[in-house]
């Protein structure tokens, strides 16, 4: 949500360059605007001096309106790099019809680019939407020259405005479109690499070759004695992009040995990769460096085309081992990037609160503060807008004038006021209205529904999570957050290849950590049975340049499945109850047949409770109803003899869920005869366009739909963002964000395992079409989950026999409501709230509507 902070106050207009003013009309039109019932005129800007531009609508047909400019204009400041900001004032009286503002652009080819925000604007009040552009975050591109790359300088062309349905009318007013300053250029050095225990680092050659080995003083890297030329290429989970006009040095150790050299190698923003000159690595400690804007000719790739398209991504540390009969030992310390930057990006921001998972818990001593520091040379004087943003309310802004030090600077905060999810808005400036950039970070406060000691019983309340990638320190972290917010399952699990890399030579190692850290937390490990390892893979596969060709196949060597399935199960006999055989075997994950499908699954059902009579053995969580339904339809025909659990998945939004539950997935249970249980093992929403609010609020739907139509668990997908790209679904599932700052979902799921975890679903209460009421109790209390996914914004009048209501929201607030007669009056919109009734016997019916 960071990049697209709406800001509620008068935006001066100093240092910032006006594109469109709204003056005059121009070449301003509505595309297909007859057709669509959109237009746009002049019209005086209210509440504000002079005109504006007003977008109205007429019984829209389309989910959008596409507003042009036939006169696009050359944004100058992009003639040799995009790292820019366009600003846009927008003001609409009824701004819950709207979802999302997309600005578009012409690059130097003609290829139309789009970057689309989310919306969240204020009921008629003006407010700022701003568009920060980068080639990374510019994805969305059409046209006849399309090639994903927006090639420079690019040319504003116009918005589109997105809407929640078809509104039979509105307005919308736009004005002032601005390019912001980009500020004072200072000198700033960050670090790229601490070669630390924050890191993953991998060799790309076999172990007799070189191995890696975190020490305290830096990443060792032992290379064996070689009688030819070889190059030993490191590769880290997180390659950020980096800039052109940069220089990346390298801080290393040559212990012993000799023969050795270090380059890099970029990939560039097509894909080509770049190599730069080799540095020879002399005995003892020293430094080497790199200019990033003069590779070595020559290049490879996809898209090769001899050119170095920025941003580029670091493809690899790549080095070069010649010749010598000695072993060498090198100790890699840190890498620094540095370069000519705004002064307001060598700005770097941390939310503090003595927590590592920045959760305000109750009696937490520390209060929250900002961490200011900067990567330059010297200090920077800024000025502050802070404000707090919760699920459903704004704080006062307040200002303030700072000097950052390179040492850092600790800002005081106001804690918030509610639990649930706290947004921190900075907005920081250049003194005197200058240049400006944004930052947000989050925080939640929360009282933690768990630990909780032994297995789940009931309902399984599950996460999935890719804990095993991640450094020591970053695993310690995922196991704490998924412990804290209740869940009682995690998904997890290194997989075939990583637990027996040749056959028969079991490294056990990651699994018994990732066994042994949850269970200490009360929480069971439901592993994967996959993919196929190298060693066992088809011999024609093995040439294959995608590792998928073979890993997603059916192994060749079917006694090794079977094997590592049975020492699997015998090892943690009694400590893992869940093995589910592939993931998502009706789509691109399995590339095998059916016949090998249900061979494959008979084989592993038949090991595992070999090894472990008690375990559960589940089909792999097919993805959706509608890409392979024979591929389906098979395995719950023909392989119902060897599987205990059906898994399904299906990620997407609530309506398609419900559908595809109560129809596709309703008639394959019913041929499961007797009956099976259904486990949604994988199953979730991105926060697309930062859309947090929307991702949490599916978790609750989905999860309690899931649950009434008779499931024994639901995994969501996932604890945490895989990276850290706006554009990139697999960087948006989480919980948490990559870094570890939780998003509005995590004290969502919080809330919901502390009210229902102890609960049985009971029944649904008829309300009417698109109106769900599902009924969780106990023998003590009963909770109710209430929403209109027509968002009517009608209220519903509940008799009772109940003497106490409480209403509690998605974050957790109660609110104790009116019983008058044997009746209470609840909202009922698209966002899910909770009844609690404190009498697990109570009646509830529904009454007579509300006026």
């Amino acid at each position: 949500m960071f990049w697209r902070l709406l800001a509620l106050w008068a935006v001066s207009t100093a240092g910032a360059a006006v594109i469109e003013p709204f003056d005059e009309l121009g070449g301003w039109a509505v595309a297909n605007g007859v057709t669509r019932g959109g237009r746009v005129d002049l019209a005086p800007a209210p509440e504000r001096p002079g005109r504006c531009a007003e977008l109205s609508w007429q019984a829209t047909r389309a989910p959008y309106l596409e507003l042009h400019d036939g006169r696009p204009r050359e944004l100058p400041e992009t003639s040799t790099r995009l790292d820019t900001t366009v600003a846009v004032d927008l003001r609409c009286p009824t701004p819950r019809l709207l979802t999302g503002l997309g600005l578009r652009l012409l690059d130097a080819r003609g290829e139309v680019f789009q970057l689309k925000l989310p919306l969240d604007l204020p009921v008629d009040q003006w407010a700022t939407v701003r568009f920060h552009l980068t080639r990374e975050l510019l994805k969305e591109s059409w046209g006849d020259a399309r090639d994903g790359v927006c090639d420079l300088p690019v040319r504003f062309l116009g918005f589109a405005v997105s809407f929640a349905s078809r509104p039979a009318a509105g307005r919308l007013w736009l004005d002032q479109v601005r390019l912001l300053s980009t500020g004072t250029p200072v000198a700033v050095e960050q670090s790229l690499w601490r070669f630390d225990g924050r890191e993953q680092w991998r060799v790309g050659v076999p172990p007799e070759v070189a191995r890696l080995e975190p020490q305290a003083s830096g990443l060792q890297v032992s290379l064996a004695a070689s009688a030819t030329e070889r190059g030993v290429p490191l590769t880290e989970t997180r390659f950020g992009p980096l800039a052109a006009a940069a220089r990346l040095s390298l801080h290393a150790t040559l212990v012993s040995g000799d023969a050795l050299a270090a380059t890099i190698r970029l990939r560039d923003a097509r894909g080509e990769v770049f190599q730069f000159a080799a540095r020879a690595l002399q005995a003892g400690e020293q430094s080497v460096s790199w200019d990033l804007g003069q590779p070595l000719p020559g290049s490879w790739g996809d898209a090769r085309d001899g050119r170095l398209d920025w941003p580029a991504t670091l493809h690899e540390l790549f080095l070069l081992r010649r010749p010598s009969p000695q072993p060498a030992l090198l100790r890699l310390h840190s890498a620094t990037l540095s370069a000519m930057r705004p002064a307001l990006d060598s700005l770097q921001a941390e939310l503090r609160l003595g927590h590592p998972l920045r959760l305000l818990l109750p009696g937490s001593p520390t209060p929250p503060e900002l961490w200011l520091t900067t990567t330059a040379a010297a200090p920077q004087r800024v000025e502050l807008e802070i404000c707090w943003e919760g699920y459903d309310r704004w704080l006062p802004w307040s200002s303030q004038v700072v000097e950052v030090a390179p040492a850092g600077l600790a800002v005081a905060l106001p804690a918030p006021p509610a639990l649930g999810i706290w947004w921190l808005h900075v907005v920081v400036r250049e003194p005197g209205g200058g240049a400006e950039r944004e930052l947000e970070r989050s925080l939640a406060v929360m009282q933690p529904a768990g630990p909780t000691p032994g297995p789940a019983s009931g309902f399984l309340f599950s996460i999935c999570t890719h804990t095993e990638r991640w450094p020591a320190a970053e695993r310690a972290l995922e196991v704490q957050a998924a412990a804290l917010c209740g869940a009682k399952v995690v998904r997890v699990g290194p997989g075939w290849g990583a637990c027996e890399p040749a056959k028969g030579q079991f490294n056990w190692a990651m699994m018994d950590e990732l066994v042994s850290a949850y269970g200490a937390q009360g929480i069971e490990v439901q592993t994967l049975l996959g993919f196929t390892a190298r060693w066992a893979a088809k011999p024609d596969k093995l040439a294959a340049a995608d590792w998928r060709d073979w890993g997603f196949d059916a192994p060749a060597d079917w006694d090794a499945w079977r094997n590592y399935c049975a020492a699997l199960a015998t090892r943690y006999r009694d400590r893992i109850r869940f093995y589910e055989v592939w993931n998502e075997p009706d789509i691109s994950f399995w590339r095998g047949s059916l016949e090998e499908y249900l061979k494959l699954l008979q084989l592993a059902y038949e090991a595992v409770h070999a090894g472990d009579p008690t375990a559960q053995v589940l089909t792999g969580g097919f993805a959706s109803a509608d890409r392979n339904p024979a591929f389906i339809d098979g395995v719950v025909t023909r392989g119902a003899p060897f599987f205990n659990i059906l898994a399904w998945h299906r990620h997407g939004t609530f309506d398609g869920f419900a559908k595809e539950v109560d129809g596709p997935l309703a008639a394959w249970r019913a041929k499961l005869q007797p009956a099976k249980p259904l486990y949604f093992n994988e199953t979730a929403m991105w926060s697309q366009g930062g859309d947090e609010r929307m991702q949490a609020e599916q978790l609750v739907k989905k999860l309690t739909f899931a649950w009434s139509r008779g499931a024994v668990g639901y995994t969501w997908y996932d604890l945490r963002n895989d990276g850290f790209d706006p554009h990139e679904a697999e960087h948006l599932y989480g919980m948490l964000t990559h870094d570890f700052y939780p998003k509005a979902i995590y004290p969502t799921y919080n809330t919901l395992v502390q009210l229902l975890r102890d609960k049985q679903y009971r029944r649904q209460l008829q309300l009417g079409p698109q109106r769900y009421g599902l009924v969780f109790a106990n023998a003590t209390e009963q909770v109710l989950v209430l929403w209109d996914q027509d968002d009517r914004g009608e209220p519903l009048t509940l008799q009772t026999s109940a003497t106490a209501v409480q209403r509690v929201d998605l974050m957790g607030n109660r609110q104790t409501l009116p019983v008058t007669d044997g009746r209470v009056t609840v909202p009922c919109a698209s966002t899910p709230l909770y009844l609690v009734l404190p009498d697990g016997a109570a009646t509830v019916t529904i009454g007579a509507a509300s006026g």
